[in-house]
């Protein structure tokens, strides 16, 4: 997990506190992109994940949180890491990644994210 959060570093995306908590270089729609490309590595979704799930829940829009985890799971079932033997996926819903990128641009055009 600390080679993925040197990796998302060194790329712009991420940086360290005093404490090592982990704040956004980028804007949240940005880092979303990142962590649902197929190009990116599974633990550097998750560690975008979290970091972006969090700026959602310090700014109230909690409500928003279902639709993110979804997206994020889907992008990590696409490449493997997220499926579990026996387990019954929900079927995956059609433009719901853009759907939340929309969202997150449009929070960020009114400067509430």
């Amino acid at each position: 997990m600390n080679s993925a959060a040197e990796s998302l570093r060194k790329k712009g995306v991420i940086d360290f506190g005093p404490f090592d908590d982990v704040h956004l270089k980028v804007r949240p729609s940005e880092a979303f992109r990142i962590a649902i490309s197929p190009t990116t590595n599974p633990l550097e979704t998750l560690i975008v994940y979290f970091t972006v799930g969090l700026v959602i829940m310090d700014n109230r829009f909690s409500s928003d949180l279902h639709d993110f985890d979804r997206a994020i799971y889907e992008s990590l079932e696409k490449g493997g890491m997220a499926r579990a033997p026996g387990v019954i996926l929900e079927p995956t819903e059609p433009g719901l990644s853009e759907r939340v990128l929309k969202r997150l641009i449009s929070l960020e055009e009114r400067g509430l994210i």
